[in-house]
Formats: C-alpha cells, structure tokens, sequence
C-alpha cells in the first residue's frame, strides 16, 4: 500500500498489510514565535510553558470537536491510490491545528532534547492530522484498515518532535506513541488502550523523525541549492527514524529535470525525483524506488509511482492528487497466491535427511525428516506426506516435537499438524493442527502449561535435598474457605505459574488455495517450496548472474497470518581462488543458488542445490540468526574447504583497534 507520505517510502521494504503514515500538502512556512524564557528558580535547562495568548487562535481536529465546540480544519489535501486500475487506499490531510505545547506527548523531554541541541520550545505547537483508508483482500481475507495519524511540528522549524498513531483493522487496535529526548526517540505501544511495550531508542547525531509532508523531497532540495550544499544535477542524502517500524532509513534523491505531465485535463511543468530509500532492517543492497512529479508553480506534489523489483511498470503503485469527491471510489484490492513453475520433487521417498540447528556458532540440535507417496482419500487428492521430528535445546529451554504434513502433488498444504514438549519458565505440552479445504483453513493451536514446580523445566531445576529444609507448617483454616491473597503483582504472577492452564485456540479464515504453508522449525515445508522456485542460467567464469524474482503467497500457522513473500534468486558467487597456489585448481563442486526473502513474513536467506533441494536455510530475527544445514556431501565438501582455507592462513594475532 501507498500513500504520498514520506513514510510511505519503506513500501519496498515491507509487507503490504503494514500501513504507513501518508501525507502530500504543501510545506508550510510560519514566523517562529517567541521562545520560552526559564522561570526563575526553576529546575535546570526544562523551560516554562506559558499558556497561548488570548489572540492566539486555537483549532481542533474533527474528533475533537463535539467536546470542545473548535471549528473544524479543513481538508487542504487529497490523494488517492490505485494498482492497475484498482484505487484502493485513500488519503485525506486536514489543515494544521494549533495546540499548547502541554498537550504534545512528552514535552516536557521534547524541551530538553531542543534545549540541548541550541533550540527552545515555543509556547505553542502544530499538529498535523491524517486519516488513511485502505480495502484490501490478501490471499482471500478482506481487510479494511484506517489509521489516524498525529504530527506534533515544532514551530521554530517545522520538524517533526512528537507523533501519535492508531491503526485499526476492525479489530483491537494498535496506537504508537513516541517524541524526542535527549538520549533518541521514547516508542510506546498501546493495544486496546494497554500499554503493552515502551522502549527508548538512539538517534544518531543530524537525524530527526520523518517529516510528515512528503514536499520535503522538493523543497528541502531547493533549500540545499540555494544554500550552496548541493549542486544541480547532484543527489542529496538524508536520514530519518520511522516510527512505524522502529528504524532508520536513508533517502537519496536524485533530480531528474523538468517534466510536462498530464493531470485532470491540464498540463503541468513538474521537478521529477527519483527517490531510493534503503532501511537499516534489510538486507545489503535491497531498496525501494519512486518517481515523484511537483508542480514547480505551487511545489505540490501531483504523482508519485512506486517500483517494486520484479515488477512491471503496468502493475506499479500510482498515487494522484484527487478532489475529496473521488475518495469515495475505494474497491478491495484483490491479492492473489501467485503459481510457481511445474519441477521435479528432488528428494527421496521413504529416506530420512538431516538438517542441523545453531546459533552464534553453538548447536542447538537437529531436524529429521522423511517424506512419503500418498494416495487420495477423504483428506484429500494424491501427494506427498513430510514426517518430521525436532530435538531442539539451547540451555535455557528444551523442545521435542513431531510433525505430519500433507501436500497435494503441486505441493500445496491440505492438512497440517504438530504435537510435542516444551520446557522454558514451564512445561508445557502443545498440539497445533491446520486443515485446508476449499478455500478456508480451519486452524487449532492448543497448550497445556504445567506448574513451575521444581525439575518441571530447564528454569525450574530440582534443588539440592539440603536447600529444602523443614517443611513449613500452615495454620488450620478454622472456617474452611479463607485463601492467602497475594499483596504484590510479583505473588500474583508466581501464583500464576504454579496453577496448571489449558489454553485452546480455534480460528477460522478465508485462505487463497495457491497458498504455501510454513511454521515455526517446518524445514520440511520450506523444502517443499524451495524446490519449486525458478532458478536462474549458472554465469560463465566469474561474472555475476542475473536475479530472477518470484513471488509465493505464504501462511503462517502460529502467527495466523498469510501474505505475500518475493524471493530473489541468483547464483552463488564462485569460490576465491589461492592468489599463491594458482595451478591448485580443485573441483569445488556445483554452483549453488541464493535465494533471499527480506518479507517481514519470513526473512530468510536459503541455498539451493541446482536441483533444488535446500541446503542451508538462514532464518533471520530481530538481529539474530538461526541456521539449519543439511547432512549432504555439497556441504561437507564446503566445510572441508572452509577448514583447509583457515588451516592456510594460519593463526592470526587479534589486536585492539587502537594498537
């Protein structure tokens, strides 16, 4: 989805479903009031907030209106998204509000991070509010998301220091809140009303939030000219923290002239961009790309498309600036699970493969899977059935699991399930079962989780006979119904743990039947896929290959969620050769494929044998890695080469940077 919004720039980058705060209205210029003078005697660099003057005028936004009586802004922007011929995601920008400051989140620390930066806090601020609507039908579910966005703008210069967010599927909702302070950006998340995380994340030095209109692109570029830090012709680059997602991205914009483009019947003189945005979260050498047009009479933006690698031009994102009349021309976006190429099976009935499991070089345990013919029967048509077994312990937490999947002959999920023990702060036994049928998958996830008595799991170990002691001695409970009740939240919850709970879980939903199925440690089922992916020609010598890209509409058990993941495959770069033993020409083997996916559905990394059998799978989360690897001769070889290359370099002296 997209929006003309600065942080919609990450579309590229992240799945469909995430909305984006939007924005597209002209920047606007204010004369900056007068800064706060400290109070005397008051604590430290924090300033004195007066309030506004009674001249000052005082607008409110449309929810805020019955329980204030304000007038109400007006709609100074209007834009209106669409694929193909699709417009599904509206934009609809208000004039901006102004507010006392003491009504922005956290001012109190916004005034101390602009104290400290050579800035003050003026007695007022402005808000910008956005309300963005979005029908989309992914993978056979309908989904019609809102979301309200707040820009709190700091009057001096315009930047944004606070922002709050609500973004709502129907469901409970979700609400992001956050502001500046001295030591980064304050992020609060909300569901229902509860606050549910709050983190405190560094900003780098010259780096603030994402501006809120995405006119900064031209007009901030103008700026540079005209300030001499930029040439004409030449790409500017600048840093912003996300909210939505928690991150940095890095814009570079590059002028592209003068354009005459066709918008509403008239023509426009318009300064193109093109705009490549690349997140610290992805993987090297994957962005996003758009072309933006503004009119250079009133520096509006008019169009913007969005480029998705792989992606023809004629199915491109477009976003247009409408009259508010047109919003109301939303259809659903229908997503569907696209097919993969007809390939050989390439592994083995009835014979048993090994995957191994580590992190940061420590073996957590192994995968064991066995696959099988299976004829039609009630369940379903012919296929494949994957037998898999998990031993799995990492110190702190132990699981042993066992696993059915069938597939029909396009490998393609018709029934799923999953029973095993677990033991982290309890034991816990699980049993997780999918059924696809007819376009609908019928999903049980249930858990039994047993008292955290001592020996019940790896964080409850048996004590030693001499820490027991004597037993403690209850008084009798004269009148049989008095309990102990806990005074601190810290009891409440031990007591929790000591009492067994059942939790059981049955949801339903439409499903795309070109649907692939994954869950947590499934090998076997991303096996199944991997091998059905396009391989690219192996390149001559050591020139690089091509990318082929292919699309794979994906559910996942657990988290309950489908979507659609790009993967992009080329050939494994050929080994480097021994610049002082050239004549050692040794077979290295098959040239092997990557396969990357930076989804936030499945960040993954796989490599493929050219057959397609999965090699090695590097699953990715948060900044950690779990990697799974075949017992099959193409990795020994590599392993073996790997330990030769090191025994050649030698051992090697570590130093500290500044020895």
């Amino acid at each position: 989805m997209s929006l003309p919004s600065a942080r919609s720039l990450l579309l590229g980058l992240f799945v469909l479903a995430v909305a984006a705060l939007l924005g597209g209205a002209v920047w606007t210029l204010v004369q900056p009031t007068d800064p706060v003078e400290p109070t005397p005697g008051g604590s430290g660099d924090l300033p004195y907030v007066k309030p506004p003057a009674p001249e000052t005028p005082v607008k409110y936004s449309p929810e805020e209106l019955s329980r204030d009586g304000g007038p109400k802004p007006s709609v100074i922007a209007c834009f209106l998204t669409r694929r193909g011929p699709t417009p599904f995601q509206s934009l609809k920008r208000y004039d901006k509000v102004t507010l006392p400051a003491t009504m922005m989140p956290g001012f109190a620390e916004v005034a101390d991070y602009l104290n400290a930066n050579g800035s003050r806090l003026t007695p007022i601020v402005y808000r910008v509010d956005q309300i963005t609507e979005s029908i989309v039908t992914n993978l056979g579910e309908t989904t019609h998301s809102v979301v309200s966005s707040k820009a709190y703008l700091n009057p001096m210069d315009m930047r944004t220091v606070a922002y709050d967010i609500t973004i709502t599927s129907g469901g409970v909702p979700q609400r992001l809140v956050g502001h500046l302070h001295k030591r980064g950006v304050t992020v609060e998340i909300y569901r229902g009303g509860k606050l549910v995380d709050r983190n405190e994340i560094g900003l780098p030095a010259k780096m603030s939030i994402l501006p809120v209109e995405i006119e900064f692109v031209h007009l901030w570029y103008k700026e540079k000219l005209a300030e001499g830090e930029a040439r004409r012709d030449e790409a500017v680059r600048w840093s912003f923290f996300v909210p939505e997602v928690s991150g940095y991205v890095l814009l570079e914009v590059a002028p592209r002239g003068v354009e005459e483009i066709s918008h509403q019947g008239k023509t426009h003189q318009c300064a193109r961009y093109d705009v490549r945005v690349t997140s610290t979260k992805a993987r090297e050498g994957v962005f996003s790309l758009q072309r933006m047009w503004f009119d250079i009479n009133d520096d509006a933006m008019l169009r913007r498309m969005d480029f998705e690698a792989g992606v023809g031009p004629e199915d491109a994102l477009v976003t247009e600036r409408v009259s508010e009349a047109e919003l109301d021309a939303l259809h659903p976006l229908e997503i569907l699970a696209p097919k993969l190429p007809e390939r050989s099976f390439p592994y083995h009935m009835d014979q048993e493969y090994r995957w191994s499991v580590r992190a940061r070089n420590k073996q957590l345990g192994r995968i064991q899977a066995k696959f099988r013919r299976q004829g039609a029967d009630e369940l379903g048509p012919a296929g494949l059935t994957a037998e898999a077994s998990v031993q799995i312990d990492t110190g702190g937490s132990l699981r042993n699991e066992t696993s059915l999947t069938r597939f029909d002959e396009r490998h393609l999920p018709v029934f799923y399930k999953a029973q095993g023990v677990e033991s982290v702060e309890q034991r816990a036994e699980y049993l997780v079962e999918a059924l696809f049928d007819r376009g609908q998958v019928q999903t049980r996830l249930f858990r039994r989780l047993f008292p955290a008595t001592p020996g019940s799991s790896a964080a409850h170990p048996e004590r030693p006979a001499a820490e027991h002691g004597p037993e403690f001695e209850r008084p009798n409970d004269a009148w049989g119904w008095l309990r102990p009740v806990p005074v601190t939240s810290a009891e409440e919850e031990r007591l929790d743990q000591e009492r067994e709970r059942v939790q059981d879980q049955r949801v339903n939903r439409p499903l795309d039947p070109g649907t692939f199925v994954f869950d947590h440690h499934r090998i076997e089922q991303l096996a199944a896929l991997a091998c059905k992916l396009p391989l690219p020609p192996v390149p001559e010598g050591d020139r690089p290959g091509e990318i082929v890209y292919q699309k794979v509409g994906l559910y996942t058990v657990h988290r309950h969620q489908a979507g659609i993941v790009q993967f992009a495959i080329q050939a494994e770069p050929p080994p480097l050769k021994d610049p002082e033993h050239p004549e050692e020409d040794e077979a290295p083997g098959p040239r092997l494929f990557l396969a990357h996916s930076v989804n936030t559905l499945l960040p993954c990394s796989m490599l493929l044998a050219p057959d397609g059998r999965l090699l090695q799978l590097v699953s990715r989360y948060g900044t950690g890695e779990v990697i799974y690897t075949l017992d099959d001769p193409i990795m020994h070889a590599r392993d073996a080469a790997a330990r030769k290359l090191r025994g050649q370099e030698g051992p090697q002296l570590i130093r500290p940077p500044w020895f």
